[in-house]
């Protein structure tokens, strides 16, 4: 009796000589055609994988070299810190029910409503950490935000190991998009192994309801809020988020107001203080601009930290403007881009 695999199924019978020698053929024939796709197709999706990465690597918002300061809201908001000069970072708490001036002129609303209002209104994101920056007087070089999707989101983040876990699973979660961010995934993997790094007597934890920067108000309907003190506050932004590499440059920076929206010019010269930029005053003029500009009086200064993080805040280029004044090394024209991020568009 023939073995089992030589066995033929019952009703089957084998295909002759002939047929079977053809078949043999035609697959030789064709094979290489076949051989010669699949690495065509192996070529391609390593081609496309590359291009990704490359673009991914494009996008990334940090250098890796200054200090990098990102809002987190999971659930409630806190503004993470790290600066890679000492390698310390700082986490800061935002109790729910700190009035928060709202960027792009909503209005004061509570810390804890400020994401609601972000999706009601579609910004992905932008609003929160745009009311950050402005109620807070410093630089957000990007933002976080988990409406679900992250297991940690529940628990909230009040220690390092709630914090990494939820870097980590950010990375994650912007790949599936259960995360808003406009940080890159190559910067999501940086920030996490940062932070990893960062030693626990290096970050410090701190909960701005404690701080001398909030005082309790009732509001009109007798509820409970925390109102913020901007000069405290101005303080402890340069306690907190002061960036090592801007401060050392020590670079002399005049901010000019052309939009004629008074106070517009101050909200910028405190981001930039608290950042460690030297800024010598703050200026209006009748020249209004739609663009913000960036001049430096001074040959190589657009390879300088300042300036990278000046183009990076307004999201325009610098040039040069040779010879400059001698108040002043940097010149930044405050134009209508900035005015309607931080206070809206003009009615």
């Amino acid at each position: 009796m023939p073995p089992a695999r030589a066995r033929l199924k019952k009703g089957t019978r084998k295909p002759p000589k002939w047929k079977r020698d053809e078949r043999k053929r035609k697959k030789k024939q064709w094979g290489w055609l076949l051989r010669v796709g699949k690495r065509s197709l192996t070529f391609v999706l390593v081609l496309l994988v590359v291009g990704v990465m490359v673009a991914d690597f494009r996008a990334s918002r940090w250098s890796g070299g200054n200090r990098l300061t990102v809002v987190l809201a999971g659930p409630a908001l806190s503004v993470f810190s790290y600066d890679p000069q000492n390698d310390g970072a700082v986490l800061v708490r935002i109790p729910d029910k700190t009035l928060v001036d709202v960027a792009g002129g909503y209005g004061q609303y509570r810390a804890g409503a400020l994401i609601g209002l972000d999706d009601q209104e579609g910004q992905r994101g932008t609003l929160v950490a745009d009311s950050v920056a402005k109620t807070f007087g410093i630089i957000v070089d990007g933002y976080i935000i988990s409406n679900r999707g992250l297991a940690v989101r529940d628990q909230g983040i009040d220690n390092k190991g709630s914090l990494g876990r939820f870097l980590g699973q950010a990375f994650l979660g912007r790949l599936s998009n259960r995360v808003k961010t406009n940080l890159s995934a190559w910067d999501l993997v940086r920030i996490w192994r940062a932070e990893m790094g960062v030693r626990r007597d290096k970050l410090e934890i701190l909960d701005l309801g404690g701080s001398r920067a909030l005082f309790e108000t009732r509001l009109p309907d007798g509820s409970l809020a925390y109102e913020l003190d901007s000069l405290a506050l101005s303080v402890l932004a340069q306690e907190w988020f002061g960036d090592e590499a801007v401060a050392a440059e020590s670079m002399n920076v005049l901010v000019v107001n052309t939009t004629g929206t008074s106070g517009l010019g101050k909200i910028l010269g405190q981001m930039l203080t608290a950042a460690g930029v030297h800024v010598v005053a703050v200026e209006d003029s009748d020249t209004k601009l739609s663009l913000s500009e960036i001049r430096f009086h001074r040959k190589g200064l657009h390879k300088s930290t300042t300036v990278r993080t000046l183009e990076h805040l307004l999201g325009v280029q610098s040039f040069a403007d040779l010879p400059g004044g001698n108040r002043a090394e940097v010149t930044v024209l405050v134009g209508e881009d900035f005015r309607e991020r931080m206070i809206g568009r003009e009615e």
